[in-house]
């Protein structure tokens, strides 16, 4: 059984604005724009996100104990497409862009969002869940440098934590990621 609460609840519960429009999908509020945007991130409170836990629990609890409940989060590079970004896009242009001129605020956004990847995990484990799915969705945008400085860094440090962590070091870890460029 898998939880699907949406991959956003991050960037949300950072104070990007995430709201859902029909017809177009995820569009932020306030995403990232310059470089000052990410300095200017509110502080990462797992607690902000309690209904996800209690959601987990909830499934949990109404679960045979034979079968398994995936929790699940996007991965820090899909997050920072997305918040970067705005909403969806064919292109990811806007993304691309702040990453090449960026870099040093690229990669602190990237590690303030593989911290909360992890604090959020730990929860959901903590909670209940038996397995961790993490979303790359946007590995694809990326060539095989990138992907390695940008993505793949970031979500073995993920993965790192999590197998580090006395409470989630024996729990599974299934990474999606669609093929890079």
């Amino acid at each position: 059984s898998i939880l699907f609460s949406d991959i956003l609840t991050i960037p949300d519960a950072f104070g990007l604005g995430v709201n859902f429009v029909e017809n177009e999908g995820p569009v932020f509020a306030k995403p990232i724009n310059t470089p000052i945007d990410v300095s200017n991130l509110t502080h990462f409170d797992p607690s902000d996100l309690d209904y996800v836990y209690k959601a987990v629990t909830n499934i949990k609890n109404s679960l045979p104990d034979h079968i398994p409940l995936i929790g699940f989060c996007g991965s820090p590079w899909t997050l920072a497409a997305y918040s970067i970004e705005g909403r969806s896009s064919k292109d990811f242009a806007k993304t691309l862009n702040f990453i090449k001129n960026n870099k040093v605020k690229t990669h602190e956004l990237l590690s303030k969002y593989t911290d909360a990847c992890f604090l959020y995990l730990r929860r959901q484990v903590q909670s209940g869940a038996d397995v961790i799915q993490i979303f790359d969705s946007w590995a694809n945008l990326l060539d095989a440098k990138n992907l390695r400085n940008f993505s793949l860094n970031y979500t073995k440090s993920l993965i790192s934590a999590l197998k580090q962590d006395p409470l989630t070091a024996n729990t599974p870890i299934i990474l999606f990621s669609r093929e890079p460029k």
